[in-house]
């Protein structure tokens, strides 16, 4: 198959900007135009990202719309200081989002944050400001989260530098360095999918074992996982909010952000954090996060002492102007990450256009054509999530399957076959012309001695929108890619 083309020589300057205040996950590979997620900085023509649960490449109608905003800001900081053109930016920024999900400043904090993992690290540090003990935190199965989410909620490293540019501090100046950690898992250790009220009770037992000791209890929530579980329900979280109140604060981790402005508003109500993305279902560039918190909370936060922690991870521009010690923070700007929130506003705006019963038909279409081929392909071995999916009421958007050698005895692929095959397919042009990305690896299975690994062919809301504004050819052609997707990669295994 023809190679892709080598490195640019010279980035655009929005390109460029992209690039900037992140992590090690951001950055491009040495001698490649790419990074760890096979993305470039830059829209390209011939790739379906299939990917979304893991990193996008930006669309070429949002580049156009960011290429505008990189001119004006460099316009704009001839004129003032880079810091001002920043926090005004984010003001407008931050209004836009909550106008979007019908949210305002009056009941809704919103504190930007270089990534997902941030976020939790930014809520877990502000949780521990409330309590003199060490908080425990509940949370689901490291495989099922964000890789980085254990470690961010005991204030801990995961990254060699953070999005500032710093070293991490060491562990024992977090606040919440003492957090010691609960898991639950979301799936069996053969990879199926537990019942919801199992995983419900198991969240209920381990919050009340913490909470009845009287310690303090961060329970994070996820809507959804890497491969398409949510969990606790909403009813356990009210049941769960209602009897303990303020010893037990509630983290959503909803990075993936798919879940509609009913459950978002929800959990808001409930006196729930939630952690949100642009750059999964909304498939702006990676490295655009938030933190959402109900106003009647943030005001108990704000009457605490900024965290140390948080100068090495935050900028005082990223808070809401009244917040107290915000500016203890850095100044320096994150202009990547105005750019990488406005790629997300674009997306976010173009999708809730679209009618929600058109959103479901479109998923259901795809989703049935989707799991029909990996129930009848040898190749594939499907995550069966339709219960969990079900009774969460959300449609499918995240296709998480096992590759498989077809014969002669149909063995699952080891992690390392798994993650070879995962970075060949984002380097090959298929025989169609194009190239397809998926979700990057997964584990999937418990911790056996041979545990199953699964990739993730995913929707996001740009593909849902560009085959709403096709019709019924629309909604074919991408049923169409995505099958194609599924045959490049029975066809790349058979080559491995």
């Amino acid at each position: 198959m023809p190679a892709l083309p080598a490195k640019p020589g010279k980035l655009s300057p929005a390109s460029a900007l992209l690039l900037q205040g992140g992590d090690d996950r951001i950055r491009l590979l040495d001698g490649e135009a790419f990074n760890k997620y096979g993305c470039r900085p830059y829209p390209v023509a011939d790739c379906i990202d299939f990917s979304s649960s893991t990193a996008s490449h930006v669309s070429a109608s949002t580049f156009g719309a960011l290429e505008s905003l990189q001119r004006r800001l460099e316009e704009a900081v001839s004129a003032s200081s880079s810091e001002q053109v920043y926090a005004q930016e984010l003001r407008q920024l931050r209004a836009r989002f909550l106008s979007l999900w019908d949210l305002s400043t009056a009941t809704t904090e919103m504190i930007f944050s270089a990534s997902g993992t941030d976020a939790h690290l930014i809520a877990a540090s502000l949780a521990q400001t409330l309590h003199e003990a060490p908080l425990h935190a509940i949370m689901i199965q490291c495989e099922e989260s964000g890789s980085g989410v254990a470690a961010a909620l005991c204030g801990q490293a995961f990254s060699s530098r953070t999005a500032t540019g710093d070293v991490p501090p060491a562990p024992e100046s977090a606040a919440a360095a003492g957090t010691s950690l609960i898991h639950i898992d979301l799936r069996a250790a053969d990879g199926t999918a537990r019942p919801g009220a199992e995983v419900d009770a198991d969240f209920e037992r381990a919050a009340e074992h913490v909470l009845e000791q009287g310690l303090p209890a961060l329970l994070v929530a996820v809507d959804v996982s890497k491969t398409g579980l949510a969990a606790p329900g909403m009813e356990a979280l009210a049941r769960l909010k209602n009897r303990w109140g303020r010893q037990l604060t509630v983290l959503v981790d909803a990075c993936q952000f798919r879940l509609d402005g009913a459950a978002l508003h929800a959990y808001l109500q409930l006196g729930c954090m939630v952690a949100v993305t642009g750059s999964k279902f909304f498939a702006a560039p990676s490295f655009c996060g938030a933190l959402l918190i109900p106003s009647t909370l943030g005001q108990e936060l704000r009457a605490r002492t900024m965290p140390a922690l948080l100068r090495s991870y935050s900028r005082s521009a990223e808070w809401p102007a009244h917040w107290p010690g915000r500016d203890e923070l850095t100044r320096v700007p994150n202009m990547g990450l105005l750019l990488r929130w406005e790629a997300a506003l674009q997306e976010m705006q173009n999708f809730l256009q679209v009618p929600a019963n058109d959103v479901r038909r479109i998923v259901s279409a795809c989703a049935a054509a989707v799991q029909n081929r990996l129930s009848s392909d040898p190749h594939f071995q499907a995550l069966d999530n339709s219960a969990a999916a079900s009774a969460a009421k959300k449609p499918l958007t995240i296709h998480a399957f096992i590759p498989c050698r077809p014969a002669p005895d149909r063995k699952m692929l080891e992690r390392s076959e798994v993650e070879r095959l995962y970075r060949t397919l984002q380097n090959t042009v298929q025989a169609d012309g194009r190239r397809y990305l998926l979700g990057q690896p997964v584990q999937c299975g418990g911790p056996g001695s041979s545990p199953a690994w699964a990739l993730r062919l995913c929707l996001s809301a740009p593909l849902i929108v560009n085959a709403y504004r096709g019709g019924e050819a629309g909604v074919s052609a991408l049923i169409e890619q995505a099958l194609a997707c599924l045959t490049a990669v029975a066809a790349t295994m058979d080559r491995l």
